[in-house]
């Protein structure tokens, strides 16, 4: 945005903090899809690692109260 964003006050997610968070997924976004990433990959990008993070916890069962 450049100087245009300068002052603006926004709830959306800073991207230097996924890239403490995730090292290494500014890289691979870039490499792979040729862009940065926005607020819909950074969302996906955490869903996607919370299903895989509770699978891990249940040994990849998911019925009932798993």
């Amino acid at each position: 945005m450049g100087d245009v964003g300068v002052g603006i006050v926004t709830a959306g997610l800073r991207l230097q903090s996924q890239d403490q968070a995730q090292p290494g997924f500014r890289q691979g976004l870039q490499r792979e899809f040729k862009r940065n990433p926005d607020v819909f990959s950074i969302g996906g990008y955490d869903g996607m690692h919370l299903i895989y993070e509770a699978l891990k916890k249940t040994g990849g069962r998911t019925e009932g109260e798993r």
